[in-house]
């Protein structure tokens, strides 16, 4: 658990990646977010297979250089998750959730975004 604009929790076991993004942020927030995101992301036993869920239920619209950041790591395949739920109940949020990561799936609950992080095993079956 990092700070208290976020909080990152990593099951390696489960290639799980559980984020809560809190607040209003800046410059420095999202560089340590990133910095503290790369070094969780070490204890996974590779990059690319774990599901993410990004709970903001506690976040807020973010100023236009934060979302540029966000929106830098969501294209970043560094970083990349297999697949990305974001728990966001503000419209608003959502709507610019959405612009900085076209592809994540978007829930109003954290039970509907588990689930359809968990049903994604069936869906990335090789074929």
């Amino acid at each position: 658990m990092q700070g208290e604009a976020y909080h990152i929790a990593v099951d390696p076991l489960r290639e799980w990646v559980d984020i809560k993004l809190i607040g209003l942020w800046d410059h420095d927030t999202i560089r340590r977010f990133e910095a503290d995101l790369r070094r969780d992301l070490t204890r996974l036993p590779a990059i690319g297979r774990q599901r993410t869920l990004f709970d903001l239920s506690d976040f807020i619209v973010q100023v236009p250089e934060v979302a540029a950041g966000f929106a830098r790591l969501a294209a970043d395949p560094g970083i990349a998750s297999r697949r990305i739920a974001v728990i966001g109940p503000a419209p608003l949020l959502r709507m610019q959730a959405r612009r900085v990561a076209p592809g994540y799936g978007f829930f109003g609950d954290r039970a509907e975004a588990v689930q359809w992080l968990n049903a994604a095993d069936a869906d990335d079956a090789p074929r």
